[in-house]
């Protein structure tokens, strides 16, 4: 599975990329295979690749936020799919991504889960496909 990784920290720019991210930085995953199968694809692209442009453009001036093109995240029944990971806080997995409505929405929810001490944001700070679109959420990993 290969992954392309765009950083949105303005002080790194988008060219370098880290396997680490700061305490409070986030990390989204969104496949870039997901389609739905729609028979059209947005501007020439799958609906996945065209929400990780939009996510990637939106964040450009966001600190600490990584952007990962995945192949797949193994939920082809709710595309589109997107994860998010912070070091030593809950990640989540969700679903039925919207490419087109939800891009700024995708940016909010790494704000949210940034913001959150344990990762797991309020319910009133959830953009609503946050809301019904989790699929599933796992704890922090505190290996050693």
């Amino acid at each position: 599975m290969s992954a392309d990784k765009d950083i949105c920290d303005p002080a790194r720019g988008t060219e370098e990329s880290s396997d680490h991210l700061s305490a409070r930085g986030v990390r989204i995953y969104i496949c870039t295979t997901c389609d739905g199968g729609k028979a059209a694809h947005i501007e020439r692209k799958t609906a996945g690749q065209h929400l990780f442009d939009q996510v990637t453009e939106a964040c450009r001036q966001q600190a600490d936020i990584e952007v990962v093109s995945v192949e797949c995240l193994a939920v082809c029944e709710r595309p589109v799919t997107v994860a998010y990971q912070a070091p030593e806080k809950w990640s989540y997995i969700l679903g039925d991504v919207d490419p087109i409505r939800d891009a700024d929405d995708v940016l909010a929810a790494a704000q949210a889960i940034a913001s959150s001490v344990s990762g797991i944001p309020p319910m009133s700070e959830r953009p609503q496909f946050f809301l019904y679109g989790v699929i599933s959420r796992l704890p922090p990993a505190n290996f050693v």
